[in-house]
């Protein structure tokens, strides 16, 4: 700033309109790039996977998943669970029915004893 200028002190220079500012960013940047590729090519990868990571992670659920996927997948799991029950209750079933048995052939035996046919 010249100081001899008496006038200098009262008006101070324009600001740079904006325009012309945006052009000098377009032109160093373009400067930038053309002097350093790998590099503004590593910037802007790094600028893409900080902006996807803030993004929300959610996507909607396509028709198939609501309609088929998802209710397929309940009842499989309740059939399942289901399954799993009615097999406890028949093994118990099972283990109850040979000890019936059992005594019911001990009982028999016991009968046939006192006949003594032989």
């Amino acid at each position: 700033m010249n100081t001899d200028d008496p006038t200098a002190a009262e008006n101070p220079p324009a600001p740079e309109p904006l325009s012309s500012k945006a052009t000098r960013l377009q032109e160093c940047s373009a400067h930038y790039v053309r002097e350093n590729p790998v590099g503004a090519v590593l910037g802007a990868l790094a600028v893409g996977m900080v902006i996807g990571w803030l993004l929300p992670h959610h996507r909607e659920r396509s028709w198939t998943e609501r309609y088929l996927t998802d209710p397929a997948g309940q009842a499989k799991r309740w059939l399942s669970s289901a399954v799993g029950q009615a097999s406890e209750g028949l093994h118990d079933c099972t283990e109850r029915t040979g000890e019936l048995a059992h005594d019911a052939a001990a009982a028999v035996g016991k009968g046939l004893r006192k006949f003594r046919f032989w």
